[in-house]
């Protein structure tokens, strides 16, 4: 079973191109991202200098906010449909969706576990 994950965080190093895929289950809370990326990205990567999101409330949360500013990251949105600041995005999604649909094809409950 998919044990209530339906939604996949995307996080892309935009000097390497190296991408993050986090299974999450909606809806979800800031506090819930916030662990789920300092288990998986922050440890490897350390502070950002600068984060680009999709608007998404989660990451223009004053819990968010505060947190950058205190670490001296710089809080970026993406414009929507203006593809020079998510574009990579879009183009590993794309990757992702084709991967996880012929890998999952028989069983399409347990996706989440070929993220990892």
């Amino acid at each position: 079973m998919s044990k209530g994950k339906d939604t996949i965080l995307v996080v892309v190093d935009k000097l390497t191109k190296y991408g993050h895929f986090l299974a999450l289950t909606h809806p979800f809370i800031s506090i819930t991202v916030a662990q789920l990326y300092l288990d998986s990205i922050f440890r490897l990567h350390g502070v950002p200098e600068v984060l680009v999101s999709d608007r998404d409330r989660v990451f223009i949360s004053q819990f968010w906010q505060e947190n950058f500013k205190h670490l001296g990251t710089k809080l970026h949105m993406s414009i929507v449909y203006y593809t020079q600041t998510d574009g990579q995005t879009k183009v590993l999604n794309r990757c992702l969706e084709g991967y996880l649909f012929r890998m999952t094809r028989e069983r399409s409950n347990d996706w989440y576990l070929w993220l990892t």
